[in-house]
């Protein structure tokens, strides 16, 4: 940054700082961890826990943690990040008092590469975790066999991407791309973008699924930003050299036709929102307890692998068959409450054609007699207790002791 292009007012200075100062504390011991073989960052964690001990107490009355459990969203992580901050200011507080011929324009110039560094040190290790890929493995046995609703969301946001090992590298790319344009003076600011636009992807991740990387991820993104404002001059005049005179009423018939077409996208979203939330009136999963075809009865056996095991009804365009091997079969129904009658199809079976009538001896018990492509079947259900799915209930924690990936 010349020293023309610096803007020299004591908030700018100020902020500038605090942001020298909280940058070092976050990257160090970068890049002395880099060495192999010296352990940096067990001697660095090792130095804060003898100040987030004590401020620790202060803060949540207990003394966090040092040992690593593989969250970064920890009590210790926490107190640390506070510690940072806290440290930050007084620094910059100090600093003010005592600055006399501070070169800021220079200090600018070795902040912004010693962040581009630390930074695309962290994009190609993630990057590289992804492209082998290691970080996402494919779903194990255990997880394969496991009840969708029974996985936490970190858990199913793992599964999701170790299934599909073409999009995990895909987003490796990205990453590296990020970082080696990082290293590379006259293609930093893009490589900012880029890692600014991986890594906002990345934490709204953790955020929406409650993935113990949080802090992490976060501060990362700010440094992607702190650099994208290093060159935002230089950016914006890229993106718009020339900003052309446009007549007021043209700038607002543009600006009444964008929202008139927001407005219609926002009204067809509501009303489709308001048929996506309807509910069957049978809504709930039902054990199937009693299956009589064509007057047989065909008792619950794991060995019986046709046989209804649940039926579920949901919204009320459809119906889903668990069978006695877990398989399941969807069918499109068309149901008529006051007839107590309804009908069902399948897409994949075009011929295929069944229709019942239906009785609610108790809230909890159901009745179906019909026919199915030309059998008779009488269905006895029972409704299980509605569970409360780990999927559904896990919710949003801020403070994450160890990574709940189940």
């Amino acid at each position: 940054m010349s020293a023309s292009n610096w803007d020299d007012s004591a908030l700018h200075r100020f902020l500038f700082r605090f942001v020298f100062a909280f940058l070092l504390l976050f990257n160090f011991p970068f890049p002395l961890n880099v060495i192999p073989g010296v352990n940096f960052d067990g001697w660095t964690r090792s130095g804060w826990d003898v100040l987030v001990q004590p401020a620790g107490r202060a803060l949540f009355g207990v003394s966090p943690s040092a040992v690593f459990t593989g969250s970064g969203d920890t009590r210790w992580s926490w107190t640390q990040l506070a510690l940072m901050l806290a440290i930050s200011l007084a620094a910059a507080m100090v600093w003010t008092v005592w600055d006399r011929r501070t070169n800021y324009p220079r200090l600018a110039r070795f902040l912004h590469t010693y962040v581009r560094f630390a930074l695309a040190y962290v994009m190609l290790v993630y990057g590289t975790m992804k492209v082998i890929p290691l970080q996402f493995p494919p779903p194990s046995l255990d997880r394969l066999i496991q009840p969708f609703g029974h996985a936490s969301p970190m858990g199913l946001l793992w599964t999701f991407m170790g299934a599909s090992a073409p999009y995990v590298i895909f987003t490796g790319i990205g990453e590296m791309l990020g970082g080696l344009l990082l290293t590379m003076r006259r293609t930093a600011l893009l490589g900012a973008v880029v890692s600014a636009a991986v890594m906002t992807q990345v934490a709204v991740l953790n955020f929406c699924y409650d993935v113990p990387v949080k802090i992490y991820s976060t501060l990362l993104l700010f440094e992607a930003l702190v650099l994208i404002a290093y060159g935002a001059r230089r950016l914006l005049f890229a993106l718009v050299p020339q900003v052309p005179r446009v007549a007021w009423w043209k700038i607002a018939l543009r600006t009444a036709a964008v929202v008139a077409i927001c407005f219609m996208f926002l009204k067809d979203g509501r009303d489709y929102g308001k048929q996506l939330a309807q509910r069957s009136p049978l809504r709930g999963i039902w054990r199937v307890d009693v299956l009589q075809v064509n007057g047989v009865d065909r008792p619950p056996l794991i060995t019986d692998t046709g046989r209804w095991r649940r039926m579920v009804f949901d919204y009320p365009q459809g119906i889903s068959v668990q069978l006695m091997n877990d398989q399941r079969h969807r069918y499109a129904i068309a149901l008529k409450e006051p007839q107590k009658t309804f009908s069902l199809t399948r897409r994949d079976h075009p011929n295929f054609r069944a229709s019942f009538t239906y009785r609610r001896p108790d809230p909890q018990t159901l009745v179906l007699d019909g026919t199915m492509e030309g059998d008779r079947v009488h269905v006895v259900a029972r409704r299980e207790p509605d569970t409360e799915f780990l999927l559904n209930t896990r919710g949003f924690h801020w403070i994450n002791e160890t990574p709940f990936n189940r």
